[in-house]
């Protein structure tokens, strides 16, 4: 319900597992800055 709530006020959610945050922090940095940068041209 949150992420519905939040697309249809423009948002979009990324969603990471705790263990990709403390194990793959360089690969989680790498996809928000690849979705940001997405946003910034849309």
């Amino acid at each position: 319900m949150r992420d519905a709530e939040l697309l249809a006020q423009g948002w979009r959610t990324v969603r990471f597992t705790y263990a990709q945050v403390l194990h793959e922090p360089k690969w989680v940095a790498g996809i928000l800055r690849r979705a940001l940068t997405r946003a910034a041209r849309a």
